[in-house]
């Protein structure tokens, strides 16, 4: 079994009130550090905190400062430790839960996300993970459940609104998913992720121009942004705008090469057909 933090020789003989009062101090100082992303300073400060006294506390701010490192077993193992020590914490649920799913552990983290909003029902994180946890089990009427109340709590946040438009189109709900990501878009018009999801919307309803219009908004906030050029080459290819399809389709294929030898392909073949005016007006593909 890992062992996240090792006891001191000097700790063992100092009197607890020393101990307690020390392992405060390196505590704050890790705060301190965390504040001004000073990362590595302040695991070397909680791990002396740790080394003195176990505090719940102290833990999960180790695994929240791990979760920013990307180090997700250290994560899991603190807020594990977290969690045992205040199991009706809201907040070390949720961020026990979310390691979890950043880990791909999906029942745990399901677990763990519908207690922290049994403990707090306002905890809009939670609900958000939920909502990516039940999407990825295809349990699609819980994720929208979850992730509207997120939406809800935060109702100016792109991101949240985003993703419960990703919701509804998976549930085939195109209507509610381009109002959702039509509002995400208000919000944050710089994101090339949430016009290409507009995108899809109207591409799924014919709306070609409006498509081709987000689409085009999407590869100018972000030109490397394959799929966008994937799709525009199939709504020009679709209005015979064939100059177009070719430069779009190409863009794809200097983005992509190599990654899927199947597709490039079909790539390429539709481009010859495109320029041998060959190609014939395809029906567009769901997404």
């Amino acid at each position: 079994m890992r062992r996240i933090y090792l006891l001191t020789a000097i700790a063992v003989f100092l009197p607890a009130r020393a101990r307690a009062d020390e392992s405060d101090a390196h505590y704050k100082q890790c705060l301190a550090y965390k504040q001004q992303n000073k990362l590595d300073e302040a695991v070397q400060e909680c791990q002396k905190a740790l080394e003195l006294r176990e505090t719940a506390a102290c833990h999960f701010t180790m695994g929240n400062i791990y979760r920013q490192r990307s180090q997700w077993d250290y994560a899991q193992a603190h807020l594990e430790a977290a969690a045992k020590m205040a199991p009706k914490s809201a907040p070390v649920r949720s961020n026990l839960g979310a390691a979890y799913l950043r880990a791909n552990r999906i029942d745990d983290a399901l677990r763990e996300l519908e207690l922290a909003v049994q403990l707090d029902p306002k905890d809009a994180d939670a609900h958000m993970n939920l909502g990516t946890a039940y999407r990825q089990k295809k349990e699609v009427d819980k994720a929208i459940q979850h992730l509207k109340l997120a939406a809800e709590l935060r109702p100016n946040d792109a991101m949240t609104i985003n993703n419960l438009g990703v919701a509804q189109r998976q549930a085939n709900q195109i209507d509610a998913a381009q109002v959702s990501f039509k509002k995400a878009v208000e919000l944050k018009s710089d994101d090339a992720e949430f016009r290409f999801n507009l995108a899809t919307t109207y591409r799924r309803k014919g709306q070609v121009d409006e498509a081709i219009t987000q689409y085009t908004k999407a590869i100018e906030l972000k030109d490397s942004f394959a799929p966008a050029h994937y799709d525009l080459g199939i709504m020009y290819e679709q209005k015979r705008m064939h100059d177009e399809a070719i430069a779009h389709f190409q863009r794809y294929l200097a983005l992509t090469s190599g990654k899927n030898p199947k597709m490039d392909e079909e790539i390429k073949a539709k481009i010859k057909a495109l320029s041998e005016g060959t190609s014939e007006n395809p029906k567009i593909k769901k997404k």
